[in-house]
């Protein structure tokens, strides 16, 4: 134990324990007191060299463990890498953005003001609309009122409309009988179209000799054929009744007045086809005369007259008379 110091061993609790009651011994100058404490600190060094070795042991079974420990440490040390990798490129793609980024945001600040301005703009408005919604508001109940009124106007008018259901088979009914007069109707305008070109004739020439008329026709009245009635001096077609329509023996002056009458009616008023029939019960004549055509001839407007004449059952005419307007107005038979 030679250069031994007890100080040195302070650093160990258990030494400093011991060396602690040392000092208090010597401190009382007990007798004898160093060869008390030298058994002591014989055994005390061999003790804390033991306890040194032990931890030189544990430490190098630490080290020994760390060392088996580190290819797994090393392993999870690469995993760690190889997950930071990605995420370095990530983060070198966020990076690359980042100038995007600042440069969208500073757009979206440049934008900042106009929206602003905006919803200036728009709070200034609140106002008028709050206004228009309080009108809106206040014409919401005349509204209902009269959405109620409608709704109580709905059952009668669908009680109506169930009358109306129910009148519709007698007007489908009365639709199909008119429409089997459709043909008739059609044909009537079609004869009422092949009619107009020469009433147009008639018309000129009516109004270009209607002075002529006025003069020389003092029995007779001439007036437009749009009328529907035109009427030539009689005196002029009863003086040449028997001539005109050829031979009438037989026939009385009543007779012939009747043919006449039935003739003049006929230039004057019917459409081509029309057919009228003319009797006088005392003389047991009769007769019918028929519009066959019109037509214009030297600028004067012609009908077509088919006239049958019969007496006591007996044939006493059975011609076609070619009739037309000379200048004077009247009527004439042309050859």
């Amino acid at each position: 134990m030679r250069g031994f110091k007890p100080n040195s061993l302070k650093t160990l609790p258990w030494l400093h324990f011991l060396l602690q009651y040392d000092d208090d011994n010597l401190s009382n100058n007990e007798p004898h007191s160093m060869e008390k404490v030298r058994p002591l600190t014989t055994l005390a060094l061999p003790f804390s060299l033991v306890c040194i070795a032990a931890a030189i042991a544990y430490f190098s079974y630490a080290v020994i463990r760390v060392v088996e420990e580190a290819p797994a440490i090393i392993e999870q040390v690469e995993s760690t890498t190889r997950a930071i990798d990605p995420v370095v490129d990530e983060v070198a793609i966020i990076t690359a953005l980042i100038p995007d980024i600042v440069d969208e945001v500073g757009l979206v600040r440049e934008q900042i003001t106009p929206i602003l301005t905006e919803v200036e703009a728009l709070r200034l408005e609140l106002p008028t609309l709050l206004a228009e919604v309080e009108q809106i508001r206040l014409a919401i109940p005349p509204v209902l009122d009269e959405v109620e009124q409608v709704r109580l106007a709905i059952p009668p008018v669908l009680e109506e409309v169930a009358n109306v259901r129910g009148e519709l088979p007698a007007i489908v009914a009365e639709s199909e009988g008119y429409r089997t007069l459709v043909p008739e109707v059609l044909a009537e305008v079609e004869a009422t179209r092949e009619m107009i070109p020469p009433t147009m004739a008639k018309a000129e020439v009516l109004i270009n000799k209607a002075s002529v008329a006025g003069k020389k026709a003092s029995e007779g009245a001439v007036t437009g054929f749009f009328t529907g009635i035109i009427k030539a001096p009689f005196k002029m077609v009863s003086g040449a009744s028997s001539s005109v329509f050829g031979s009438q023996k037989g026939l009385n002056s009543t007779d012939i007045d009747l043919l006449q009458g039935t003739a003049l009616k006929l230039l004057n008023e019917a459409p081509v086809g029309s057919e009228e029939s003319w009797e006088n019960k005392k003389t047991k004549a009769k007769g019918t005369i028929k519009v066959e055509k019109e037509f214009v001839e030297s600028g004067n407007p012609c009908r077509q007259l088919w006239i049958k004449t019969l007496k006591e059952k007996k044939e006493l005419d059975n011609s076609r008379y070619r009739v037309c307007l000379d200048d004077q107005g009247s009527w004439a038979v042309v050859k």
